[in-house]
């Protein structure tokens, strides 16, 4: 969980969660309809379970912040 490869794919994984999130919230409205306010709170909301999540995975000892140990990051 303490190395640069950890944190990169973790970083990698709260940017897509965040696209992830926006697009389909501006998405449901028009652009000047945005509620940007809300649409804020859940990218951050959702951004932050990705963080929380990566990091559980990395406490129990995953070599990357998959919870099901799939992804293997390179040394």
């Amino acid at each position: 969980m303490w190395t640069i490869q950890f944190w990169k794919a973790m970083a990698e994984r709260v940017v897509a969660t965040g696209i992830e999130v926006l697009l389909p919230m501006i998405a449901l409205t028009t652009v000047d309809k945005v509620n940007w306010a809300t649409t804020g709170f859940v990218v951050l909301t959702a951004c932050v379970l990705a963080v929380g999540k990566g990091a559980l995975a990395g406490m129990r000892g995953s070599p990357g912040p998959s919870i099901t140990s799939v992804e293997v990051l390179a040394p």
